[in-house]
């Protein structure tokens, strides 16, 4: 047949899904430079087998910013309701805003010339648009949610669940199992035909029982096909592209154009391994016992060492509470040197003198208080006192993820503890056993210390944390 350049050219879009999802980034990244790459041709290869029916559930784990929403999540879904109006789709994300985003892209590249071009018949109703729901004159429609949220009277033919997890929340064990309850219990039962429809995780792997490690671990009878692309491979493999296959050897890098093998080096050293592992590699690691492992030792106590005490307060001080803890630092400002271990339950007027006599030990120039529980009496009696070397610490995240967060300073070797103390024991002995522990005042001490070094140094001694630590 033959065609003029301009309808050959929307012939290729009505008909190719590569170079739609081309299209697609570029009318949303206006300017910005497609990188085109084998694993999303991988990518495109495995949605078109869900079209054609020869699997109905599909996992993709890939590291962030690789196109996976993209490709997914708004190119998919508005090339699926181009050629079937009445289909039905639901999209999940962890939050709403996240999930409204990709409503909306979407709907931009339907409102496009060039869409409404290659698919005339495809019609949004006016009555029924709205920025979570659009619906198509043939009853078809695209709705996005978050987990959690209602969907009641709804059900879909596609599932799209993008990224269920919030990071921030990744080590709560109640938030990640609410996740996966909400998933099982009601989202499952939105398919409208529970044999046939189609359902698709695609998500960066955060943790080894997040929503792709439950659903792996449970996949028995392979009803799920698992995509995975971990950023350097890791084993050789032969991924399924179109109709030929692609074989990776281990140690070759996902997308060289996009992220080099220096660039990924960098990721690793700025986020630490554990973090690295599960988010480019999608391998979670399962325990956490790195530190004593990474940490190193030293015999005796330098001289003009900066001095930093870091203090984690309990709120009551009966034979069952928390303990309070101050842990004493020197630094060289290239290394940190756990000098000294305070740790007792004390009522406040004790805790006050324990704070006192500590202070006047070691002089330290600065005094880290955690700014809850008995912190806050400790630290408006030090602003009433005029103790300007006293900082309020806001903790941020939950105790796991602070932990996580200083594992570069332990893998660049930066982190010292004492060959011997009479403190020592007792420290490592929650350290080993953390967070399963009981108590973790001592932990939360040295964390607390830890990230305030780390966000200082980056901030104002280190121009380039990533190299520094290498």
């Amino acid at each position: 047949m033959n065609l003029t350049p301009s309808k050959a050219r929307d012939w290729v879009l009505k008909n190719h899904l590569h170079s739609f999802v081309t299209k697609c980034f570029y009318t949303l990244n206006p300017g910005a430079e497609y990188l085109p790459n084998w694993h999303i041709d991988a990518l495109i290869d495995h949605l078109l087998s869900l079209e054609k029916g020869e699997t109905n559930r599909l996992i993709i784990n890939m590291p962030p910013r690789y196109l996976k929403s993209l490709c997914v999540n708004v190119a998919w879904t508005a090339w699926l309701l181009g050629h079937n109006p009445k289909i039905r789709i639901i999209s999940v994300s962890y939050s709403q805003r996240l999930s409204t985003k990709h409503m909306l892209d979407t709907k931009s590249i339907i409102q496009s010339d060039w869409y409404r071009k290659i698919f005339p018949s495809l019609k949004i109703r006016d009555d029924q648009n709205c920025k979570d729901k659009f619906e198509t004159s043939e009853h078809g429609f695209r709705l996005a949610v978050s987990v959690g949220g209602t969907m009641t009277g709804e059900g879909g033919d596609v599932l799209i669940i993008d990224d269920p997890h919030n990071p921030v929340d990744i080590f709560s064990r109640a938030k990640r199992e609410h996740v996966i309850s909400w998933f099982e219990q009601v989202l499952m039962s939105r398919l409208n035909d529970k044999q046939k429809g189609i359902m698709v995780l695609i998500m960066q792997r955060l943790h080894d029982k997040d929503l792709s490690g439950r659903l792996l671990s449970s996949n028995q009878d392979n009803s799920w096909f698992h995509l995975s692309f971990p950023a350097i491979a890791t084993e050789s493999s032969r991924i399924k592209v179109a109709k030929r296959t692609y074989d990776r050897n281990e140690g070759d890098i996902l997308h060289p154009l996009r992220e080099n093998k220096h660039e990924l080096d960098k990721l690793r050293s700025q986020m630490g391994s554990f973090a690295f592992s599960a988010q480019y590699q999608q391998q979670p690691i399962k325990q956490l016992s790195l530190f004593l492992k990474l940490v190193r030792r030293y015999d005796n106590i330098m001289e003009n060492l900066t001095i930093v005490q870091s203090w984690d307060t309990a709120n009551k001080n009966t034979e069952t509470s928390d303990y309070s803890v101050c842990t004493t630092w020197g630094s060289d400002k290239n290394h940190f040197y756990l000098l000294d271990v305070a740790r007792g339950r004390w009522d406040f007027p004790r805790l006050k003198m324990q704070f006192l006599a500590m202070g006047k030990k070691w002089k330290p120039s600065s005094i880290l208080i955690e700014d809850k529980a008995s912190g806050q009496q400790l630290l408006q009696e030090s602003q009433a006192a005029q103790m300007h070397n006293v900082v309020a610490i806001m903790p941020k995240g939950d105790k796991m993820s602070r932990l996580i967060n200083v594992i570069p300073l332990l893998e660049a070797g930066k982190v010292f503890l004492p060959n011997s103390a009479e403190w020592l024991i007792e420290f490592e002995g929650e350290i080993n056993l953390f967070p399963g522990f009981r108590y973790d005042d001592q932990v939360d001490s040295m964390v607390q210390y830890l990230n305030w070094v780390k966000n200082y140094y980056m901030q104002y001694c280190w121009k380039d944390f990533s190299i520094r630590v290498l």
